[in-house]
């Protein structure tokens, strides 16, 4: 017999009241086990070795098979130190116990009828459940799948490790606009007055998925921007003999050809190079739209400036066809400062959309914030951001 939660007799074979007497556990038992029963025979009546001496027998109701159900099939894991539970639904009292294929991966710690499940790095395990053998039901095991992917802090991750989180689609999840990267090291000649050597820089996040339709085909992405400006020796003056200072326009005070004709994206291209290769392989060109002639078109640069809108979420003094195509940052949507320093002061920085109202200025910000306009041929400061997806 198995235990089946419900009272069980033994059969007995060719037994007769009238010659056996039965005494001990010979009927009606539900838990699992071996039971002695007696058997004695009456005043008539010998055994067949001539005895009339009480013999016993042995039955037994053994255990029934364990059933195991788990409330979940498979536990994804995410962001930093995620964790969740389980429930066991099991037949019987059995205790519960769980291992992990990977404690480096995923740690489990078991309850009476619960097992805990804590991330720890990224990577995919089996979780073994075990329920012991109780006074009914036999032991059993079940396997359990878990995914973790752990998004550390972004002042944490190399660049395979950002790259990865934004793919994910679960980096927004685990950091927030205005983190910090990692430094990175900046070491080149950036146009013709300005050479830097292991200068360390970080970047700050300034959106997710921006405008991404447009700007970069609908993929997950994140926008970030380098947290100091950077100046050339010839900062605040105005040149127009052909040096590549930080200014639009090195030959003239015209803005005609916008964005696309400045020189400030030679800049911006320097700028890339000086980057560290883990950085620049992770550097993913993006489509931005701006007023560069007679109308709005679409520029791809790897390392670019902003724009009024994107800036301050309205134009002042940009074309305003631009915002059509433009979206402000969250970053700065948020309210947080536009101020920008290089080594402790604050300065103007360039922006990419050229002065409406006339031809010959660009958008700037001013070292209090604000927003203005001045002159291409100026060198100012300038404020790389880019894209990663």
């Amino acid at each position: 017999m198995t235990f089946n939660g419900t009272a069980q007799s033994p059969t007995l074979e060719n037994y007769n009241p009238e010659e056996l007497t039965l005494s001990g556990d010979f009927e009606n038992k539900i838990e699992a086990g071996s039971y002695i029963a007696y058997a004695t025979p009456t005043s008539n009546y010998i055994f067949s070795d001539n005895s009339i001496d009480t013999k016993f027998f042995v039955w037994t109701i053994n255990k029934a098979a364990q059933d195991i159900s788990l409330s979940k099939n498979l536990v994804q894991l995410e962001n930093i130190l995620m964790s969740d539970t389980v429930t066991v639904n099991r037949l019987g009292d059995g205790k519960i116990s769980a291992t992990s294929s990977d404690e480096n991966v995923v740690t489990v710690e078991s309850f009476d009828s619960e097992v805990k499940i804590s991330a720890v790095a990224t990577g995919n395990i089996t979780i073994t459940i075990n329920v012991a053998e109780s006074k009914n039901y036999l032991s059993a095991s079940v396997t359990l799948p878990a995914e973790s992917f752990v998004i550390k802090p972004l002042e944490q991750c190399t660049p395979s490790e950002i790259v990865a989180a934004i793919q994910s689609g679960k980096a927004q999840n685990a950091w927030d606009v205005g983190d910090l990267t990692t430094p990175i090291t900046l070491t080149g000649k950036i146009g013709d007055a300005l050479t830097i050597e292991n200068l360390q820089v970080r970047a700050k996040l300034i959106g997710f998925n921006h405008n991404s339709e447009l700007e970069s085909g609908g993929n997950l992405s994140a926008h970030f921007i380098l947290n100091t400006a950077l100046i050339d020796s010839n900062y605040n003056f105005a040149s127009a003999n052909g040096t590549k200072y930080f200014q639009h326009n090195v030959t003239e005070g015209s803005n005609l050809g916008g964005w696309t004709e400045s020189n400030l994206r030679n800049i911006c291209e320097d700028i890339f190079n000086a980057m560290p290769s883990d950085w620049k392989n992770i550097i993913y060109p993006c489509t931005k739209y701006t007023f560069n002639s007679e109308n709005v078109t679409a520029t791809v640069d790897k390392i670019f400036l902003l724009s009024e809108y994107e800036i301050f979420g309205r134009q002042a003094y940009a074309n305003s066809d631009e915002q059509n195509f433009q979206s402000q940052y969250e970053y700065f949507k948020n309210g947080n400062s536009k101020i920008f320093y290089w080594k402790e002061t604050a300065c103007n920085w360039w922006l990419r959309s050229a002065q409406s109202s006339n031809d010959t200025s660009f958008c700037r910000v001013n070292s209090d914030g604000g927003i203005n306009t001045f002159n291409a041929r100026f060198s100012q400061g300038v404020t790389p951001a880019f894209m990663i997806v």
